[in-house]
């Protein structure tokens, strides 16, 4: 058995396949084996590189999902509106777009 990208993919005609067919794999055992949540959350880590969209920071294991637009604000949990983002970033942001926070963080620079 093999680990690539935290799944384990039996090892032998596997990982001679081409990538398309790995990825077809790795969806599959996705499915099979993970929640539609984590299936989420891995896809929106993906999505942004494995760093914050805010500060660009590496992501540790305590990063979190943020609503570009605030759910407070109208924002919808719609993957389009969801981000990754490290703890300090959302913690700052709160229920504000990130325009609105830009230009609170102007302010005091």
């Amino acid at each position: 058995m093999v680990t690539t990208n935290r799944f384990i993919v039996p090892q032998g005609d596997a990982l001679w396949m081409s990538a398309p067919s790995r990825i077809r794999l790795i969806e599959r055992a996705m499915r099979k084996y993970c929640s539609s949540s984590a299936r989420k959350r891995l896809r929106i880590y993906d999505r942004a590189e494995g760093r914050c969209v805010y500060c660009g920071d590496p992501l540790g294991d305590d990063w979190q999902i943020d609503h570009l637009v605030p759910r407070a604000q109208g924002g919808s949990d719609h993957r389009e509106n969801l981000v990754a983002s490290c703890c300090r970033c959302n913690a700052f942001k709160l229920d504000r777009t990130p325009s609105q926070w830009f230009a609170r963080i102007q302010v005091f620079c």
